[in-house]
């Protein structure tokens, strides 16, 4: 028994260990340096823990330094208010440490779900919850179901500028640099259950170009068997954000009005399409149309029990749903469990990774202007956190409507992990060419590919696939390495080149988002010309139908395409414009022999290479 204790014992010296560097027992304590700090009750100290643990020990997010404060902690430090006002203590706590502590905090986690009570004293509905809410404190519309009025918002705890607490409602004051996120689990195993999906996601999620996919659904024209008075809005708002902001990345379009309705006036086909794709892979998710916290559309292509189909366990995605009441996560005696954005969330494996969603009613053109900010965001800034990415997108509103959307789940997460910051330099008078490619440290995790060609030529061996035939990788491959190394590799110029020929070397990381391509002249020493980032676009295809070369799923606008043989010489060239996103080429009559060909397509900085078999004149 004595030995059995003494085990215990040793593992609570271990646990209680592991906390004390990020737990905060203090916090008026000039000395403490915090980049990410979590706040939530005691009864979540473990999965808070956890969480700050794996933040400061993960090598592809910028934080530092994770800590826990309990809320107990915070009260107790800030006394003054009651518990229908504790956001107010919390909001003081925050702006000291802002302003005291050695380092201020640039990530905000708050954890816990909450819920709304009436108050007998003055018969107004409160914040009763696990971690409050700001909202206006107002008399109940529903006594069994209370719930306070617009704005109900998370974003004044970071409103830290100003000398005094927000007003509720007010639009007048601005983010202090923070990243917000909400856990809003009701207890410390579901909290657990979705730490260890964020451990998943940053650890062992899968690379691939699945991260450059994007579900667009928008609502149709019909509410039951009535005319939707906003008409194609929803769908002018989805194409809107597919067309201008998502163009670099491929877009699966599921709109309600693609689909049939059913002798119930739902879509069940509609339903199968989306959960069929998500579970394919997506990245990010978007949603304009009608909706609650438990269905989207009338005719209900999502709702809350879908959950259970999805089996992109690997793959979660994040999803902005732009719709009322679909990011309501609390409840009175409503079960917020129940709701869609919760269920979606904590589902153990897959579903989704984080949850964007309002938490009272929204407002179509408000919306499309907030997805707009996001997305604009995010095409300018993808290796960026996704806290900042709707944090800045929110501030660049200012607006009541963008007040009640909430980010639900952990701010520091980094869908892609952007560029991918190689050097490539050519050893001076080597022959044949040798070029030195670094990778700096705190990459070490990736996996790199190399690859070499020239502009209007063909690199041979013959082009070949890697890791699922990216849509870049038709190059011929160099050499692969990982970790942080500076390898040497023999260009294989051939003897056909022109002196001072243009060469371009592709450098892609695993995550396939990317990939860098260096200009430079062969043979003069260190002469790079230019250096940019092109997106992986895996799934456009080639097929030949009747001597034609049809080119499918093109993401570009217009540019140019090329055909060369198998000796590199040029067989066509033209310009481009795709139509639905299809370019057809007529090789009928071109003088064009059966045999291997290489097609190369090119839109401004953009590039993609693909071999074919022509198989008739």
């Amino acid at each position: 028994m004595n030995k059995i204790l003494s085990a215990a014992a040793i593992v609570a010296c271990i646990v209680i260990n592991l906390q004390a560097g990020v737990v905060i027992s203090k916090f008026k304590d000039p000395s403490i340096v915090c980049d990410y700090l979590i706040v939530g009750y005691a009864d979540f100290t473990g999965a808070a823990t956890t969480l700050a643990q794996h933040r400061n020990s993960f090598a592809f997010d910028d934080v530092q330094n994770a800590k826990f404060v309990s809320m107990e902690v915070i009260l107790a430090e800030f006394p003054g208010t009651d518990n229908n006002h504790r956001n107010v203590a919390l909001w003081k706590a925050l702006k000291w440490a802002r302003e005291h502590w050695q380092s201020p905090f640039k990530y905000l986690v708050l954890v816990g779900t909450d819920w709304f009570t009436i108050n007998p004293a003055d018969s107004l509905v409160y914040s009763s919850g696990w971690m409050p809410t700001w909202s206006t404190p107002a008399k109940a519309d529903d006594p069994l179901n209370p719930r306070p009025y617009n704005p109900i918002t998370d974003d004044y705890y970071t409103w830290l500028s100003d000398s005094v607490p927000p007003v509720v409602g007010s639009i007048s004051g601005g983010n202090s640099g923070i990243a917000i996120g909400r856990i809003p689990a009701v207890n410390e195993a579901m909290c657990s259950v979705y730490v260890e999906k964020v451990k998943q996601f940053d650890l062992a999620g899968p690379r691939g170009p699945w991260r450059n996919n994007v579900l667009a659904l928008a609502d149709d024209v019909m509410q039951g068997n009535m005319l939707d008075q906003l008409g194609t809005q929803h769908m002018e708002s989805a194409d809107l954000i597919a067309d201008s902001f998502m163009k670099d990345r491929l877009v699966s379009k599921r709109y309600n009005i693609s689909y049939p309705v059913d002798e119930f006036l739902e879509k069940p086909l509609a339903k199968a399409a989306i959960i069929k794709t998500i579970n394919s892979g997506v990245m990010w998710a978007f949603f304009f149309g009608h909706g609650n916290n438990q269905v989207l559309t009338d005719e209900r292509v999502l709702v809350t029990d879908d959950y259970d189909k999805f089996t992109n366990d690997s793959t979660p995605f994040v999803f902005t749903a732009f719709t009322g009441r679909n990011g309501a996560f609390f409840g009175g005696t409503f079960d917020a469990s129940q709701s869609m954005c919760m269920r979606y969330l904590f589902k153990d494996r897959g579903g989704a990774i984080a949850y964007f969603g309002c938490a009272t009613e929204s407002y179509a053109n408000d919306n499309e202007k907030l997805a707009g900010n996001i997305y604009e965001y995010l095409r300018s800034n993808p290796g960026d956190n996704i806290g900042s990415i709707f944090a800045n997108a929110k501030t660049a509103c200012r607006d009541g409507n963008s007040l009640s959307y909430f980010l639900l789940g952990d701010p520091a997460l980094r869908v892609s992990p952007g560029n991918t910051p190689v050097t490539v330099k050519q050893f001076p008078d080597s022959a044949p060419t040798m070029l030195k490619i670094s990778v700096p440290t705190g990459l070490s995790a990736m996996h790199y590919s190399v690859s070499f060609t020239y502009r209007d030529t063909v690199s041979y061996p013959a082009p070949g696939s890697i890791n699922g035939s990216f849509g870049f990788s038709f190059d011929s491959v160099l050499t692969t390495n990982s970790g942080v190394f500076q390898q040497t590799v023999d260009v294989p110029i051939p003897g056909s080149a022109a002196p001072q020929q243009k060469a371009i070397v592709y450098v892609w990381n695993d995550s396939a988002d990317g990939r860098t391509q260096i200009s430079f002249t062969a043979g003069v020493p260190n002469a790079v010309l230019s250096s940019h980032q092109n997106k992986a676009i895996a799934q456009t295809s080639l097929s030949m139908r009747q001597g034609n070369l049809v080119i499918s799923n093109v993401k570009f606008n217009a540019g140019q395409v090329r055909i060369f043989d198998i000796l590199g010489r040029v067989v066509y060239a033209g310009d481009f414009q795709p139509r639905s996103g299809i370019v057809s080429i007529n090789l009928n009559g071109k003088n064009i022999s059966p045999g291997r060909y290489l097609m190369q397509m090119r839109s401004g900085a953009n590039e993609i290479t693909m071999p074919f078999m022509h198989m008739s004149r």
